[in-house]
């Protein structure tokens, strides 16, 4: 039940949002849910990775989040929402070194689902490499420090 609220409130709030390429940005975090229902099939889970990036898109906030989903999901959503004054490689050092384990394997679900875009001809070669080298770096990264 947890997982399907945080899918309707997701899309909802996802609603109007697009994706570099024309593609509606629910179906994001809706492939992210799918790839984390494969590693860590809880209720948790799931609804975190549904709402991974709804704080980071100004779509909702933290205490919607914890009100609406409890505090362990907010957590995890707080762990993976990037504050502007840290540089990319800064807040994945943060999920690593949080030890919190959904976080990391949503963040690398979230890394895998961007780089299946890599190729799509959306981006100009020189940025689409820069990109993929950075989500590639950040899933090696992640993936050293699960225990």
């Amino acid at each position: 039940m947890l997982a399907k609220r945080a899918s309707k409130f997701a899309e909802e709030r996802h609603e109007g949002q697009f994706r570099e390429g024309g593609e509606r940005f629910f179906n994001h975090v809706q492939r992210v849910a799918e790839k984390v229902l494969r590693v860590a099939p809880t209720s948790t889970a799931i609804a975190a990775a549904y709402l991974h990036d709804i704080v980071e898109d100004g779509k909702a906030t933290f205490a919607e989040i914890s009100h609406l989903f409890g505090e362990e999901v907010c957590n995890i959503v707080r762990l993976l929402t990037r504050h502007e004054e840290d540089t990319y490689e800064i807040y994945v050092m943060k999920i690593a070194k949080s030890g919190n384990l959904l976080a990391m394997q949503i963040k690398m679900a979230d890394n895998e689902d961007n780089l299946e875009s890599v190729g799509d001809g959306i981006f100009p070669p020189h940025i689409e490499k820069n990109l993929s080298d950075r989500w590639l770096w950040s899933k090696d990264f992640i993936r050293r420090h699960i225990t």
